[in-house]
Formats: C-alpha cells, structure tokens, sequence
C-alpha cells in the first residue's frame, strides 16, 4: 500500500530526516518510536505534505498505490488526504477549531468529499462513535472540543479522520500528554478502526509501550536515521541496535502494572520478557 525509500527532509540547512525506508502492507499497523526529535512526526507529516514553513523533501520516494506522495501536486494531496489518506494530530484541542462544535467539524470533513446533507452526516457520525464504543455521540457531536476531556476529544479526532473510510491512518504521537487510562482507550479505538474497516496505520510515538501494544511492524529512529526495521517481536524481543535496547529498557518496570522491561540487557538481547503494552 505505502511504500518509502531513501526519504531525507530537512528544514532550512538542517537535515532532520536522512534516508529512512519502511512499508506499510493492507490492514497493518507500523510503529516509529523515537526520543522527541528523532524526527519521527516529521517523516509522517511529510508523506501527508503538511511540513511546517521551510521545511523541504530532499530527496527518496513515498509510493502510494502507485502514486509518488511526494512529488504530487497540492491539488491531488488535497483529493487524497482525508479520503484515501487521513492524518491525526498530537493535540486535537489545537488541531479542531475550537469555534466549531465536534458535530460541525464532521460535516465539513465529509462535504469536501461527498454529498451528505447536516443532518445525514449527523446521523452517521453518530453510528460510527457508537461503533467506536463512545459513550452518548449526540453530546460529543453537541460539544466544543475544549468541552471534552483530552481522551474523548482524541478519539472524535480519530472518529472525524476515518468520516470518509480512508485506506491509511497516519497518527502522529495520538496518545501524548494522556495518562495511562486514558492512552489505552485511543488505542484500543485505533485497534478498532483495524478490526472493522482494515484501515492501515501509522503511528509515531515516543512511547515504546504504546507501539508495543498496537504495531506489526516497528521502526525505531535516532537523529533522523531508521537504524532498526522489522517484526514487533523481532524489535522488541530480540534487538539488533544498542540504542533500540536503551529504549527498552527505559520503560518503567511496575510489578503487576503491565508495564514492565527487562533489565540488564548486557547480552545485546532483551531477554524474554520484553516490553509489554500499556
């Protein structure tokens, strides 16, 4: 479905992303994690065509059924961004109009693409919060997003991106700022979106437990470099590069919590255990 090689971005003289290569296959999830910086969420927005001023594709390819994201023109990323490619953001208090309740919101994500009339498109995104195991849609669809807590507003985000059935999900760091409760629910909806449509995704986090508990495939970046590439359980359980071990073993160790590593990794392996989810 998605299919990058070589992609190098940089901003001005900076150099934030060198040669990073990966794939997405139908109805996978992929997960990069790397420390804030590593240039993970600037990879994902450049495949979607939403880098910040000055920044720049310099050079590599992103190859979507067929089509090269990178070398398309704004009117055709227009097209494809929110139908067959759609894209979630770290703070969806700052990414949602805040002027605008969520149900509005809906509607003009669904217009651009298809006829549906205010009260059609009510109508749905109710059956797809409800679907998506939100609890009383019409008071979410009636509210501000600074009316809802953090989670329940990431969630109608995910909800409102995935309005007109796009084939590929790309979630830049979905559950940061969240607390653990809180990251669970926006997981397990993101696990749902898989489960009912087979929309492939790929999510950025900083958090090796979150990628843990959602990915197939995981990527783990350092200073603009993909340096490991492959299986959750091969990443995870058996990993080849020694910062790729750091990251493990920083996840916190709470007996009985789930969130657990194993510890001295002097062997290069990270022992049975691995990293477990959130």
């Amino acid at each position: 479905m998605l299919k990058v090689k070589n992609l190098s971005v940089a901003y001005g003289r900076i150099q934030v992303v060198r040669g990073a290569s990966f794939f997405v296959e139908p109805g996978q999830i992929v997960g990069i994690v790397g420390e804030s910086g590593s240039g993970k969420s600037t990879m994902l927005k450049s495949l979607a065509g939403l880098l910040e001023k000055h920044g720049q594709v310099m050079g590599g390819e992103a190859f979507y059924e067929g089509e090269d994201l990178l070398k398309l023109s704004e009117k055709r990323l227009r097209k494809l961004r929110g139908k067959e490619i759609a894209v979630v953001f770290q703070h969806p208090e700052l990414s949602l109009d805040p002027l605008w309740k969520i149900g509005k919101t809906y509607y003009e994500s669904v217009r651009i693409h298809r006829l549906l009339s205010r009260k059609e498109a009510d109508a749905e995104a109710e059956k797809l919060f409800e679907g998506l195991h939100l609890e009383n849609p019409r008071r979410i669809l009636e509210s501000y997003p600074f009316e809802l807590s953090g989670g329940m507003c990431q969630r109608a985000a995910i909800a409102i991106a995935i309005a007109n059935s796009p084939r590929l999900l790309l979630a830049d760091e979905p559950t940061s700022a969240l607390d653990v409760t809180i990251q669970k629910q926006v997981i397990d909806t993101m696990l749902e979106l898989r489960k009912q449509f087979g929309t492939s995704i790929v999510v950025v986090s900083h958090n090796m437990g979150v990628i843990a508990a959602m990915a197939d495939l995981v990527g783990v970046m350092k200073q603009g470099e993909l340096v490991e590439w492959g299986r959750k359980e091969q990443v995870l359980y058996n990993p080849k590069h020694p910062y790729t071990r750091e990251l493990i073993c920083a996840i916190p160790k709470i007996r009985g919590s789930g969130l657990e590593a194993k510890k001295g990794m002097e062997d290069g392996s990270a022992g049975k255990e691995g990293p477990h989810g959130i």
